[in-house]
């Protein structure tokens, strides 16, 4: 049922509709070598809740990917409405590395040892299950090893920018 018609499409018009999709944003963090790490990511997906699994893209040149794969170990905290700070900050290239990149952010340490952002409104906290290069971005699937839910609503990215639940939105 395949087609042998070639599509062209241009890395911007690729961006401009993935863009049309509302995404959560969640800081993933790791602990490796005695330092704390962290970045920010929009692509976390639930992969299986019968072993329980998730995955969360990651660019594959970035600093994180390496440390993933060494450490086995990551967090994501799913942060919360008026958290737009934090994200923007784990997502700056050059924050500093290491703990520093954590001073003026909240956070406790989740039962990995992983940092968790403090005012998120979830946590997973995961043992690296598989990594799998995919274009420019690493796939990392996790075995998810302990989970917290606490309240708010989330901080969302959607067409190139941050945004929220009108007030008035009910999520049944």
């Amino acid at each position: 049922m395949g087609s042998d018609r070639q599509v062209s499409i241009t890395p911007e018009e690729f961006r401009k509709v993935s863009g049309r999709f509302a995404t959560g944003i969640a800081v993933v963090t790791t602990v490796h070598g005695g330092q704390g790490h962290g970045m920010t990511a929009h692509t976390y997906a639930s992969v299986s809740s019968d072993s329980t699994l998730i995955s969360v893209c990651i660019k594959t040149a970035g600093y994180l990917c390496r440390v993933l794969k060494d450490s086995g170990l990551f967090a994501l905290s799913f942060l919360r409405e008026d958290q737009e700070a934090i994200s923007r900050h784990f997502s700056d290239p050059d924050r500093p590395r290491g703990w520093a990149q954590f001073d003026g952010v909240a956070y406790r340490r989740g039962p990995t040892g992983a940092p968790i952002v403090e005012g998120a409104i979830a946590s997973i906290e995961c043992r690296v299950h598989g990594m799998q290069e995919a274009g420019d971005h690493t796939i990392v699937v996790g075995e998810v090893v302990s989970v917290w839910s606490g309240d708010g609503r989330p901080l969302l990215y959607y067409d190139g920018g941050y945004c929220g639940l009108p007030a008035e939105t009910e999520c049944l």
